[in-house]
């Protein structure tokens, strides 16, 4: 995903939004709270970058537990053709 950032794609494919994977496990581990909510914020940055790479679609797939960040992607924004 890092990669992506200034560049546009008609389709998206944004695969393994799992927990544990965003946001990546090793990243949120620590005790500093302020450190850590620097992490996830990063985290969910990263995933609004993807997800907003697309032109015309994109998908997002992942496998139970959901990253919650899954549940945080507003959907209802997204013009469904």
């Amino acid at each position: 995903m890092h990669r992506v950032k200034g560049l546009e794609f008609d389709t998206m494919i944004v695969a393994a939004v799992n927990d544990g994977v965003m946001p990546l496990a090793r990243a949120m581990s620590g005790s500093d709270a302020v450190a850590l909510k620097e992490q996830e914020k990063s985290e969910r940055a990263l995933l609004y970058v993807a997800v907003t790479r697309a032109r015309k679609q994109v998908l997002i797939t992942g496998q139970e537990p959901l990253s919650q960040f899954f549940q945080e992607v507003p959907f209802e924004t997204f013009e469904s053709k």
